[in-house]
This record gives structure tokens, sequence and C-alpha cells, in this order.
């Protein structure tokens, strides 16, 4: 984990997790050519971490044709929770 000057894990690096996390989920559900892109990213930091490891995980809150909001948290691998976002995703479709 990259950590700040005062030794604190970077707030940019936790955003970045949980961006990857949710556009991974959310990409393994499009049809094949498809892709998806991060339209809105929305984190709240609850809380500093004091271990490592952190741990993203993603679960999907709504999900049309062309859109998804997934929720991702970031934990430590005590469970302690880091932080949480929303994200919203666009489908893209295939160019060729």
């Amino acid at each position: 984990m990259h950590n700040t000057l005062n030794f604190l894990s970077h707030g940019g690096v936790i955003a970045t997790m949980a961006d990857t996390c949710m556009g991974t989920h959310a990409s393994y559900v499009v049809a094949e050519g498809y892709r998806v892109v991060t339209s809105n990213l929305t984190i709240h930091y609850v809380t500093t971490a004091n271990q490592n490891t952190l741990i993203a995980k993603s679960k999907f809150i709504h999900q049309v044709s062309r859109t998804m909001v997934l929720e991702a948290s970031i934990e430590q691998e005590d469970g302690k929770q880091i932080a949480f976002a929303t994200g919203s995703f666009f489908v893209i479709e295939p160019r060729f």
C-alpha cells in the first residue's frame, strides 16, 4: 500500500482500488467485445488504515442495458472498513 508522508494510506490509491474493483466486476457481465467506462465515482473515507493489506469488494446496485451502478467496500484483512464507494458505468459498444 502506498503511504503519504504522514504514513497514512493515500486516498487516491484507495479510490483507484474501488474504481478498478467495480469496473472489473462490471466488465464481466457485458457481452463479448463490449467495454465499460466509469461515468461517476463517489467515495467516502471512513477511517485510516492501520494494516498493510487492503481488500476491495463490489456488488451490483442497479443494471440496465447501457448503464450499471455498483458499490464497493475497501476493508483491511481484519474486516475493518476503510472506505466505501459507488460508481456508475456506461456500456460501450465494440468498434470495428
